[in-house]
């Protein structure tokens, strides 16, 4: 079997640890911590220029935004509890919500609903996963 000797060859799963901390953003020649510097660069760029200036949101809701994916850094994927989120982060069931859809919007995590492809605000997500392993590792991670 001609695949059969490339397996024999190549081992990638031995890559797969290297892979989920800096493979999704590749920053060539960089440190590990250089890595995470430029991965929190890119979260808050994409919350406090990007979602801010699209959706329009205040600075408070801003950084509300940023504690949200904070926590879903630290958790992984997580099946939420909206009203209880949303008491912890001091803001609204439906502040929330919208904020999860911007965020899943920029592409930062992703939500898995029932039902309805188009994902209102409304819609509670059954299971909230954060969308790259290098942004996540580097959140998680940090002081």
């Amino acid at each position: 079997m001609p695949g059969a000797s490339v397996w024999n060859r190549i081992r990638p799963l031995q890559y797969f640890d290297h892979y989920l901390k800096r493979g999704y953003y590749p920053f060539a020649g960089t440190s590990q911590l250089e890595s995470d510097w430029n991965a929190l660069r890119i979260v808050n760029q994409s919350i406090q220029e990007d979602v801010h200036t699209a959706y329009r949101i205040d600075f408070s809701s801003v950084g509300k935004m940023k504690k949200v994916l904070d926590l879903i850094a630290q958790k992984g994927s997580f099946k939420p509890h909206i009203e209880n989120l949303a008491k912890e982060f001091g803001t609204t069931r439906d502040s929330l919500l919208k904020f999860l859809k911007y965020l899943n919007k920029a592409g930062l995590i992703s939500m898995l609903t029932k039902g309805n492809e188009d994902l209102k605000y409304s819609n509670k997500p059954e299971e909230i996963l954060f969308n790259s392993s290098n942004l996540m590792y580097a959140l998680s991670t940090q002081e």
